[in-house]
């Protein structure tokens, strides 16, 4: 590596990670703040080396153009004020991953050497909890320096044409396209002068092809690719809720991550520069036609294993399991719950749909008749198997090695589905579950919560959610006895946060059924998908303003129009304007 590359790296990766703390610091307490802060993210990507810093853009919405939402859709009585969120999201490793391959045409990797994200309530893509780490600025280095280096050695297929121009108007060509790609939005002069710039005196020492090659290679390195920078339309916030209108460009972006976990198409672009963004019937419209999209599907799939933890199944280690029973029972769970979504399928669907998605591995273990030559058969199983809960795959992941979980069990319908989490026990207790014991069944293993004031408080909630389970072992198994014993299935459903839910039951199809009362779990699910989208935490006034459009929603609401309103909904289309903060 020649010195003037090794001091470009240095230079750009030092700038690199002092723009992630300045990004994942700040936070928009005014006006001012927020100018300055889309005014840095513009300025500090390019004072790269070899070139002179060039001044600040004076506005963050230079070049941006077109038209954004302002407001509008239904007048509802949600009236606690939104979370507040920074201005600048990190792209994930499934975003920068799809988003690089789209962006050059390649099917590579690169990020499976990237570090984790943090998890906040069971997401990734939290806003104000990941940042960029030295490791990950390291890897992003790396990274771009690698992707760059390989579509120079495809000679820029599917990048550059330079058929009857000179090099030089190619470049420019090139490097005005490529960023309006890269940075989501039409590139500022600013940012046009100095990519420039830097073709021109990398060009001039090594080259048209290694000029082109630096291009990619700063532009993936910029704050404008690796954040999304949510600048808003206006400089003050709107009277009646303290939010700012996000512009037309980050509409866009926020609709494309949220649908399909990548950058904007062509097409997208081009409606949010006419402004057919500026309503929520434009969102609308574009919001079907990205979930009609092949790419939706993977992006629902992500979503899935977030929620429901799929991505733990193929480590997981269960008396009795096959060699790699745990990557069937992943992909079967994931088919289950895409089918219910795409078919147009309702919290209803969800939760008492009695099929099971099976591979052959499934259904020598489980019993079924399957297919040998298909990945799946869609099977309708004899033993009661009612929905989500009734899942081998959900079963399984509830679950200890050797022995099912009430606890787990009851624990997941509060949190996931109920979203009415109990508190984590004292420090000082200890939370090893029992081991089984020749004679007992589960239930009389656990009934100890219920005998000790300090445990008895929460396990009161918990506990009786989770016995209804036990008709299911820790491989997803349907059993009538244990221990020579009847298993039983009772339960009871208390505190809930709709009362006509609440009260006892007999075995898992009663407990799904109870779950369909009202629209509690659908409201639950529509702040899990919410704050999927906006990469914050919701509060339950976010998740109203988006059932509002759906007239309160019901357990028979199609799933697919929640995702649908999601996109139309204030917290979408807003950017909180607080000084609070939040996790």
């Amino acid at each position: 590596m020649t010195l003037e590359r090794e001091v470009f790296h240095r230079t750009v990766r030092t700038r690199l990670d002092q723009a992630s703390f300045a990004l994942t610091q700040a936070h928009p307490q005014s006006t001012f703040l927020a100018v300055r802060l889309s005014s840095f993210v513009g300025w500090i990507a390019f004072c790269l080396p070899l070139l002179g810093c060039n001044e600040p853009p004076g506005s963050p919405a230079d070049g941006s153009g077109g038209a954004a939402s302002t407001g509008g859709g239904p007048s509802v009585a949600c009236e606690e004020p939104p979370l507040p969120a920074p201005f600048a999201r990190l792209l994930t490793r499934s975003e920068y991953r799809r988003t690089v391959q789209e962006l050059l045409g390649t099917t590579e990797d690169p990020t499976v050497t990237f570090p984790e994200e943090p998890e906040v309530n069971g997401f990734n893509n939290n806003a104000r909890s990941y940042a960029a780490t030295p490791l990950l600025v390291e890897q992003l280095d790396l990274a771009a320096s690698k992707l760059a280096a390989s579509a120079q050695a495809r000679a820029f297929s599917g990048l550059v044409s330079c058929e009857g121009k000179s090099e030089r108007e190619c470049a420019s060509d090139f490097i005005a396209r490529f960023l309006r790609r890269a940075f989501r939005r039409a590139p500022s002069s600013a940012e046009l002068v100095s990519f420039e710039t830097l073709y021109d005196r990398v060009a001039s020492g090594s080259g048209h092809a290694e000029g082109l090659r630096s291009i990619i290679e700063a532009a993936l390195l910029s704050p404008q690719f690796l954040y999304r920078v949510e600048a808003p339309l206006v400089s003050e916030p709107l009277a009646e809720s303290r939010e700012l209108p996000l512009g037309p460009y980050e509409l866009a972006s926020r609709l494309s991550y949220f649908l399909w976990g990548s950058m904007p198409d062509e097409l997208l672009l081009a409606r949010a520069e006419e402004g057919a963004l500026s309503t929520p019937a434009g969102i609308e419209a574009e919001a079907r036609r990205l979930l009609a999209d092949p790419r939706a599907k993977d992006r629902a799939s992500e979503f899935h294993s977030l929620w429901l933890k799929t991505n733990r199944l193929p480590s997981l280690a269960r008396d009795g399991a096959p060699a790699e029973f745990g990557r069937d029972l992943q992909r079967s769970l994931l088919a289950f719950l895409d089918d219910v979504l795409w078919a147009g399928g309702t919290i209803r669907d969800l939760l008492t749909t009695e099929v099971v998605y099976a591979t052959p591995a499934m259904g020598a273990f489980y019993g079924y008749a399957t297919d040998p030559s298909a990945p799946f058969t869609r099977v309708v199983p004899p033993e009661p198997r009612p929905g989500l809960l009734g899942q081998p795959a959900l079963l399984t992941r509830l679950s200890l090695a050797n022995q099912s979980s009430p606890i787990q069990r009851g624990v997941f319908v509060r949190d996931a589905l109920l979203c009415s989490p109990v508190a984590n026990p004292p420090p000082s207790v200890n939370n090893n579950p029992p081991d089984p014991q020749p004679g007992l069944t589960t239930r009389e293993l656990f009934r100890v919560h219920t005998e000790f004031a300090v445990c008895a408080e929460c396990h009161r909630l918990i506990d009786p959610v989770g016995f209804g389970f036990e008709a299911y072992d820790q491989l997803g198994r349907y059993r009538t006895e244990q221990e020579g014993k009847p298993i039983d299935v009772n339960g009871s459903l208390d505190e809930v946060p709709d009362p006509a839910m609440a009260g006892s039951y007999t075995g898992l199809g009663e407990l799904s059924e109870r779950l369909t009362i009202g629209n509690t779990v659908l409201d639950c699910v529509t702040r899990k998908w919410l704050e999927f989208a906006i990469a914050r935490a919701v509060s339950p006034a976010d998740s109203c303003e988006v059932l509002a459009s759906l007239d309160g929603g019901s357990s028979d609401t199609p799933l697919i129009e929640v995702l649908v309103a999601i996109t139309k909904s204030r917290p979408f289309r807003m950017a909180p304007h607080s000084s609070e903060t939040t996790p």
